[in-house]
């Protein structure tokens, strides 16, 4: 199965979304921050990312930042971008900078459970 991490900043979307992945067999990992995603990203490959744009403690688009930051990634794993503060402008940001998937909150864990599932794999290569 894959190998996922869920940033966000909200607890019980860690919880929601990774148990329901978790019961279905992937390995989940989650970060709460811009910085601590980009390290675990750094440090160990994903098969897909479920990335917030706003997250607390970063304010302003720290989503953003981390799509920045796996365009120098020796490989890049799949993402999902979720935003509770949705826009045209934002929405074609994250396309540019690699956002596999764009949605806005709200958005069902089996939504995006499927996805992960279409995506069907590993990584890909940079």
């Amino acid at each position: 199965m894959a190998k996922i991490l869920i940033v966000d900043d909200d607890v019980a979307v860690h919880f929601g979304l990774g148990s329901l992945l978790i019961n279905r067999g992937h390995e989940v990992a989650s970060a709460a921050t811009a910085g601590e995603a980009i390290a675990l990203v750094t440090g160990s490959p994903y098969d897909t990312i479920v990335l917030d744009n706003r997250l607390e403690a970063a304010g302003g688009d720290a989503g953003l930042r981390v799509l920045r930051a796996l365009r120098d990634a020796a490989t890049r794993p799949w993402v999902i971008f979720v935003t509770g503060t949705g826009s045209a402008a934002l929405k074609r940001a994250a396309l540019e900078l690699g956002a596999d998937r764009y949605f806005e909150k709200p958005v069902s864990a089996l939504e995006l459970a499927g996805i992960i599932v279409e995506f069907g794999g590993p990584v890909r290569g940079a």
